[in-house]
């Protein structure tokens, strides 16, 4: 009955409001057009820098030309662009409402012969990609993106879900503004209180081939990082975590790599010629035929590495903890082994210990093995 009267209302519309109710379906109609085209240019935008290299990631002064926004830092962008997205977003159904509530006012012998994009068999298509697809999957791709910041990761996943969560609202056709709210508010505590517990998965980050000569990384999160055939020569990685971190030929001579973190890191064939590793961990890791000349490897803590033809020449090894080391075909010549801990030292030879540099004998020293050097008026001599 309620909708036979309102298309009886609808039916006897003067002439000069249908014409209005018309023209002004027509523009908003245009208006959605422009703005979804904008919106979709945008998210292309979003999508080509969120797939780029994570090298502008951890360049505190690398930059992007935003549209709109103009010049803005990485992490500047990483707020400004879901901002952007979700505020043209509501700006758009805003008028997706109006042009509805026109063309449900308008009497179909009256509606005018233009191509809309939310009726159109094709267009529909791509607006209902636009409205409802568009923004929780770019929210998705943002999260992705920042799982390589723990900070960020769980605010992008809250707002991820918020996204779905009040596009499939709007998809039903729900117009209840009390329901939506209180469904949004139920998701973003329930959200908060599991993101306290970090459920979002760390992402190593991509920096393959990255040219980081002389940077400044001071303390940088590069855990599970792929590294591989960088070039950070001269940097500055001091207390830096490479937790895992894939470093195959990577150029780290000169680098200062104190107190870092290099567990189960993979150094094989890396440069680290002249590196400072003083009191850097790197239990685990394998070095397989590394270049440690003239490394500084004081207070180290090697247990359980694999030293496979690594070359350790004039290396400084004073103090570090050698544990469980496999040390097959590592070259020694000149290495200071000075109170370094070789317990159950795997694979080290008489050979490798008569080429060491003269120094007190390292502790637990196998068995079967002699110190080469003795020690003669507070000097230690190589024995005759």
């Amino acid at each position: 009955m309620r909708a036979l009267v309102k298309s009886t209302i609808r039916a006897n519309k003067s002439p000069d409001e249908i014409k209005l109710i018309s023209e002004a379906l027509v523009k908003t109609g245009d208006l959605i057009a422009r703005l979804m085209m904008s919106y979709a240019g945008f998210a292309a935008f979003c999508v080509f820098t969120l797939l780029s290299p994570d090298l502008l990631m951890i360049e505190s002064q690398a930059s992007l030309n935003v549209p709109i926004a103009g010049n803005v830092s990485f992490l500047a962008f990483m707020i400004v662009a879901p901002t952007f997205l979700i505020g043209t977003r509501i700006y758009l159904e805003i008028y997706v409402s109006r042009w509805r509530a026109l063309d449900k006012d308008l009497p179909a012998v009256a509606k005018p012969r233009t191509i809309s994009p939310l009726k159109h068999p094709v267009l529909s298509v791509f607006s209902a990609v636009v409205l409802y697809l568009l923004l929780p999957a770019l929210l998705a791709l943002f999260t992705w993106k920042v799982a390589a910041k723990d900070v960020w990761g769980d605010a992008f996943l809250c707002l991820t879900v918020i996204a779905i969560v009040v596009q499939i609202l709007l998809l039903m056709g729900a117009r209840d503004v009390l329901l939506g709210a209180f469904t949004t508010m139920a998701v973003l505590v329930g959200l908060t209180i599991i993101a306290a517990g970090g459920i979002i998965p760390h992402r190593g980050l991509y920096l393959y081939r990255a040219d980081l000569k002389g940077a400044y990384l001071w303390g940088e999160d590069f855990r599970e990082a792929f590294l591989a055939a960088a070039d950070l020569t001269g940097a500055n990685l001091r207390g830096a975590n490479l937790t895992r971190a894939f470093l195959i030929t990577t150029k780290l001579s000169k680098a200062n790599i104190q107190n870092a973190h290099l567990t189960e890191a993979k150094l094989g064939f890396a440069d680290l010629t002249g590196a400072n590793l003083r009191y850097a961990t790197l239990t685990g890791a394998n070095l397989t035929e590394a270049d440690l000349t003239g490394a500084d490897l004081t207070e180290a803590d090697l247990a359980g590495a694999f030293l496979g033809l690594t070359d350790l020449n004039e290396a400084d090894l004073t103090g570090a903890d050698l544990s469980y080391v496999d040390l097959i075909g590592a070259n020694l010549r000149n290495a200071n082994l000075r109170n370094a801990n070789l317990l159950d030292v795997k694979s080290l030879t008489q050979e490798q210990l008569e080429i060491v540099r003269s120094s007190p004998p390292p502790k637990f020293l196998p068995k079967d093995l002699t110190w080469p050097y003795v020690e003669k008026n507070g000097e230690w001599l190589r024995k005759e």
